[in-house]
């Protein structure tokens, strides 16, 4: 009797602290919430979209898109070619008539002909905050000028470093990686992607 007493006390005082632990999480999640939003509310509202080609373009508040479409339209032989320069219209028009013309050109050489439907490039004022965001998603400093990331499908540059290049090997990445069923290594998908730019007017 006195055992089944003394566990029932137990019990009861377990099932109290739960309760108050519950509380105590409801209570700090609710008031977390709106502060989250709030911080996801700001960065949206620091950035802007392109659509309309194969890829999603956003760019950071502060990043001059008439530089941005002149930097990826600089490779004479390149856009001098079969692709040829971006007609006139808005720097919009010319990235994205820059970007979709890129990724046909690597497909070509490369000889891969996978679906893009989720690549997208983020375009950052500078080096230093493309690399802040490296350090957010992984916990590493790095002073990168662009890199790809296949599990976001995702290309980060910036207003600093963007060229034809950067592109074209950034790109090139892309196509790789999502033309192969499992990701092939680092170092092989290092090798092709130098091979596309310097490939890219043959």
């Amino acid at each position: 009797m006195i055992i089944g007493k003394s566990a029932n006390n137990i019990y009861n005082r377990l099932y109290a602290i739960f309760n108050i632990a519950l509380i105590a999480f409801i209570c700090i999640f609710t008031l977390y919430q709106p502060v989250c939003a709030a911080d996801n509310t700001s960065e949206q509202e620091s950035w802007s979209v392109i659509n309309g080609g194969s890829v999603k373009v956003y760019y950071e508040q502060g990043v001059d898109l008439q530089v941005i479409s002149r930097k990826i339209a600089q490779r004479g032989l390149f856009f001098g070619g079969v692709f040829k320069s971006p007609p006139d219209g808005t720097p919009q028009e010319k990235i994205i008539y820059s970007a979709d013309r890129l990724v046909q050109r690597i497909k070509d050489i490369l000889g891969m002909y996978p679906q893009l439907p989720d690549l997208t490039i983020r375009i950052f004022v500078d080096r230093g905050g493309m690399n802040k965001e490296y350090f957010k998603m992984f916990g590493v400093v790095v002073d990168y000028d662009s890199y790809y990331i296949h599990a976001f499908r995702t290309i980060f540059t910036s207003e600093d470093d963007i060229s034809v290049s950067v592109m074209a090997h950034e790109l090139g990445h892309a196509i790789i990686d999502s033309y192969f069923s499992i990701v092939p290594p680092s170092k092989v998908s290092e090798v092709l992607a130098s091979y596309v730019d310097a490939h890219l007017e043959d």
